[in-house]
């Protein structure tokens, strides 16, 4: 695919690309006008004036932590540099917003001056260097007025020296023959969060430096659209919602930069996909707030998401306002600064309660929007060999009733050794017994093969979605394929599996969960307090319902690392009694809410006939 037109029209010549450049400041994500709006929105609108006093007891709580320091964890400063971020932002708006904002100025100026001593920014691990300039980059525009002259100089020789120097010198012209190298032309997150933050740092500095500045955006623009086109064709992205959380919440900066600091994005969201992409986010997050979190991502809330205001405006999608709203601590400005005071819900804007991205194999589905009890499923095909990937094909979430009852277990220790190299499949969060998927004699999916989202449809009574999985188990299997279905209007799950081997194995069913669990000769039941979902095993294959331990088989993996235990999980396991050839298994999963619900007689029937 080639780059979007509007890329191509204005990318041309290097020293054209400042052409409009703003010459007061702030020009960055902010203007002088949005600013005023902002005083105006928190002086005469309750709901900004409760996000400015969330935002003002967070600062209290900043100011009380030690400034920043050169801590190298593993290979990375990027917990330092993260830091500096987040009290940059948080403390150059509590600046313009809670006069006089000295006490918030001197907060600022502590971490900036611990981490412009540094004697670099790591750029080895080019993430630190990045996100260290973009939290420069803002406190040198936000700023500008409240700093010295001799501050104003320590900041800018920071950002030329320790951010856009190292990218230049070598990324961006890295290569033997001065190409570019690198993170320049990965298509992962590094590309948006690295690119991101020399944008904001050209953009910062770019009336006196006019040359680097014009340089460092043109070679960000040449780099930027491999990474872009892989929100292609609807918005999923393939490192999974963690990471998507992580690329957004820095290319939307660019954007926004790019466009109050220049007037133009040079056609950056004009890439297939982008203009969708807001549904990723919407649709991952369960109604237990939680995020359906396959690939490297963590099991936490990932509720308020203040990136997405922008994205509503610019693509027209007021239920992302609300994707953006729900759950927001109010921790970061920008849900102030570019907050939309008139939210609707998804179920008042009619919004589909189920999607499937194609382009990575993920789809999700839910029974209501406006239920904080209903149920959810997020189902992924699966691709084991891309970056962040686990051997998951076929792995899913559940969520009813409130609670998450089949739990994915993310991401372990980034600095186990060998943790995205030759040891990765040894550990237990990563591998396929980790995960909650199909297994045919314990043996791992094909590390990288690839799922496929074959079809999928919905009524109002139910919803679905089929995956082929056979390319996971091609030495074993010539067909293994799954299906998720919620019926019983929406609010039970029943997950299906039909194979055919190569030879005789013993196929096993499995998921991880926090629940209690009890486990009977021809069903289970998951507890939590006084909730219950029932696990039904449909199938004329004699098999055996077994609880077991997800903790690894060994800890203690050297460099004084040791693998998570996995104490609070448990692992349910619903196995054959012998080794079979073929076979289709449906497992039910029902929340024990309505005693009339239908306990799973008819509900198995080929997967071809689903649709």
């Amino acid at each position: 695919m080639a780059a979007s037109p509007g890329l191509c029209q204005q990318t041309g010549r290097r020293d054209d690309l400042l052409h409009g450049l703003r010459r007061e400041h702030p020009r960055l994500l902010m203007t002088p006008a949005l600013l005023e709006a902002a005083r105006k929105a928190v002086a005469e609108d309750e709901k900004a004036g409760e996000l400015l006093t969330k935002l003002r007891m967070h600062g209290e709580t900043l100011l009380r932590e030690t400034p920043v320091k050169y801590e190298i964890i593993g290979p990375r400063l990027l917990t330092q540099s993260r830091h500096c971020l987040e009290r940059v932002y948080v403390f150059a708006a509590l600046c313009h917003l809670d006069a006089p904002g000295e006490r918030w100025l001197n907060g600022a100026r502590a971490n900036l001056r611990a981490a412009a001593a540094f004697p670099d920014w790591n750029p080895s691990h080019f993430l630190d260097a990045a996100e260290m300039t973009h939290a420069f980059a803002i406190a040198y525009d936000w700023l500008f007025d409240r700093l010295d002259a001799q501050e104003k100089e320590m900041i800018h020789e920071a950002i030329v020296t320790k951010g856009l120097r190292p990218a230049v010198d070598h990324v961006y012209r890295g290569g033997k023959d001065g190409s570019m190298t690198g993170w320049a032309i990965r298509d992962n997150n590094w590309n948006q969060v690295c690119n991101g933050g020399m944008i904001l740092g050209a953009l910062a500095i770019a009336d006196r430096e006019p040359k680097l500045a014009g340089e460092v955006l043109g070679y960000a623009l040449q780099s930027l659209p491999k990474a872009m086109r892989e929100f292609a064709p609807d918005g999923g992205w393939f490192e999974g919602v963690g990471y998507w959380a992580y690329t957004v919440r820095y290319t939307v900066p660019l954007l926004a930069a790019l466009d109050t600091a220049l007037g133009r994005r040079f056609g950056l969201d004009e890439f297939p996909g982008f203009s969708e992409t807001g549904d990723f986010y919407l649709h991952a997050i369960g109604p237990t707030g939680l995020a359906f979190n396959f690939s490297d991502c963590n099991r936490v809330s990932a509720r308020g998401f203040p990136w997405l205001h922008w994205m509503a405006r610019r693509f027209e999608r007021p239920v992302w306002h609300w994707a953006a709203d729900n759950g927001d601590s109010g921790k970061h400005p920008l849900s102030l600064f570019w907050r939309e005071p008139d939210v609707r819900t998804p179920a008042q804007l009619h919004t589909r309660r189920e999607a499937t991205f194609v382009g990575m194999n993920a789809a999700m589905m839910r029974s209501a929007w406006d239920d904080p009890a209903a149920s959810y499923v997020g189902f992924y095909a699966g691709h084991n060999g891309v970056a962040h990937s686990q051997l998951e094909m076929g792995t899913f979430v559940f969520d009813a009733l409130g609670e998450r009852w089949v739990e994915e277990l993310g991401s372990d220790d980034y600095d186990l050794p060998g943790y995205f190299g030759d040891q990765r499949w040894d550990y237990y969060r990563l591998n396929s017994q980790g995960q909650n998927v199909m297994l045919f004699d314990g043996r791992n999916q094909g590390t990288k093969a690839r799922g496929w989202i074959t079809s999928s449809g919905a009524n109002n009574g139910s919803a679905h979605a089929i995956a082929d999985l056979s390319e996971g188990y091609a030495a074993q299997a010539r067909v293994a394929r799954r299906g998720v279905r919620l019926t019983n209007e929406r609010r039970s799950l029943l997950v299906q599996d039909e194979f055919e081997l190569k030879s005789p194995a013993v196929y096993q069913w499995q998921i991880h969960t926090m629940a209690q669990v009890k486990t009977e000769i021809d069903r289970a039941q998951l507890i939590i307090g006084d909730k219950t979902v029932e696990v039904r095993a449909l199938s004329r294959l004699p098999v055996d319902f077994v609880l077991e331990e997800a903790r690894p088989a060994n800890l203690a993996r050297g460099n004084g690392k040791t693998e998570d235990a996995n104490e609070k999980y448990r692992k349910l396991v619903i196995r054959t009694r012998d080794k079979v050839q073929k076979g289709t298994v449906g497992v039910l999963l029902q929340p024990l809410q309505d005693p009339n619900a239908p306990r799973g007689a008819g509900l198995v029937k080929p997967l071809e006939a689903w649709d």
